[in-house]
């Protein structure tokens, strides 16, 4: 590949703007959500909420264990997942436990196990970033090419040697 060839990203990074926009538009949503809401309240269907977010939680820590055994690229976005999932789950056990001994398990799992379990994916995840980071130059170099969301092999007849 010429030195000097830019290369067209998968995604535009024109929409960034649109993430920019969503997480301002949040803010003031936010303050609004502060200043509103009850401290308590009762919710329907909470023995159902917990009982699906586990079995998700469940559902992508399978997922992350099956794409370690399959060593796939995707172990990227299903590792970063679960940890995200747990991130979410140590956050609200602590902040919807009772005061109490319900608080202090909520805080100990949390610190213990949640989150350091969440730091553990999304560093399986930028691991696993880290080795396509490191091809990504050798893969350009043997003239590898991506267009669109597709990784294009070098043109081999035409670097093959005439006889």
């Amino acid at each position: 590949m010429p030195e000097g060839t830019v290369i067209k990203p998968p995604v535009s990074p024109k929409l960034a703007i649109v993430f920019i926009g969503a997480a301002l538009c949040l803010l003031p949503w936010t303050y609004y959500l502060m200043r509103s809401l009850p401290d308590e309240t009762t919710a329907a269907h909470w023995r159902w909420a917990w009982v699906g977010f586990d079995l998700l939680l469940a559902w992508t820590a399978v997922g992350t264990a099956i794409r370690i055994l399959m060593r796939s690229p995707k172990l990227i976005i299903v590792s970063t997942v679960t940890g995200t999932l747990l991130i979410v789950d140590a956050w609200f056990d602590v902040m919807t436990a009772a005061s109490g001994t319900e608080r202090i398990v909520a805080i100990c799992l949390a610190a213990f196990a949640e989150i350091p379990a969440a730091l553990f994916c999304l560093r399986i995840a930028f691991l696993v970033e880290g080795i396509f980071e490191q091809a990504r130059p050798h893969l350009l170099g043997q003239g590898f090419k991506i267009e669109g969301k597709r990784l294009i092999p070098p043109d081999l007849d035409r670097q093959a040697p005439e006889a």
